[in-house]
């Protein structure tokens, strides 16, 4: 589980040699890649990158795949138009360019920003005395997740649906860490969207304090939502 940090492909590379074949699954971290928060696979060793388009990057709910070689883009186009899709879905299709294209405009400063807020919400939840796994340089996060370690606090699931139902969204379903041990997933890609930066983690920090503390927070939480109602790093800015 290294959704947390990046792992320097052309090690791999390296190890493998040039012959083989290397695909690399992008999808947490392909927004922070397009917004060089993050080395490009491909620039780094990889033949065959996929992701999906809803996570750091802000799009429908489809899928990608990049080529270094244009050529085995031409044998997977062939494949996926012989059988494999029955629309173009025209409405997706629209809204991911206007993503990609915002990405180009805006996606160095949001990509910079949730790099930024995710080691700003690691060091709240650090000061106010939660376990928070962290990069071997110390650092909480390169990424867009945060890792809150939960053995001291309970049961996952638990620790899930009290968060839930404070309107703290996060995730439950990942696997023990060796050594670590269990944790639940938080994640800045879309609190940033929404213009949150390092002093709203703060505030979000403890108000998951307080949710496990076993206070209702919930009015607290839409009432800072509904401070970041707009989309941010978008071309909504230019209407």
């Amino acid at each position: 589980m290294l959704y947390y940090r990046y792992y320097d492909i052309s090690k791999l590379r390296s190890h493998l040699g040039e012959e083989a074949l290397i695909a690399y699954d992008a999808s947490h971290t392909i927004g922070l890649i397009m917004g060089e928060a993050l080395p490009s696979p491909l620039a780094n060793g990889v033949d065959i990158m996929c992701a999906n388009t809803h996570k750091t990057l802000p799009g429908p709910q489809k899928g990608l795949i990049a080529f270094k070689d244009a050529s085995y883009g031409q044998k997977i186009n062939k494949l996926i138009n012989s059988c494999l899709f029955s629309s173009t879905h025209t409405g997706s299709l629209i809204a991911l360019a206007i993503t990609i294209l915002e990405m180009e405009s805006y996606g160095k400063a949001y990509a910079k920003q949730v790099q930024n807020n995710s080691q700003a919400l690691g060091e709240a939840l650090q000061t106010l005395g939660f376990e928070v796994r962290k990069n071997p340089d110390g650092s909480f996060s390169r990424t867009h997740q945060v890792h809150l370690l939960t053995d001291r606090l309970g049961e996952r699931r638990s620790i899930y649906d009290t968060l839930y139902q404070n309107s703290i969204a996060s995730s439950f379903d990942s696997p023990r860490i060796q050594n670590n041990g269990n944790f639940i997933r938080l994640g800045t890609q879309e609190i940033t969207r929404r213009g949150m930066k390092e002093e709203e983690m703060a505030i979000i920090a403890n108000l998951i304090k307080q949710a496990l503390d076993g206070k209702d927070v919930k009015e607290k939480v839409e009432s800072l939502k509904s401070k970041f109602s707009s989309v941010q790093f978008s071309f909504d800015n230019n209407i």
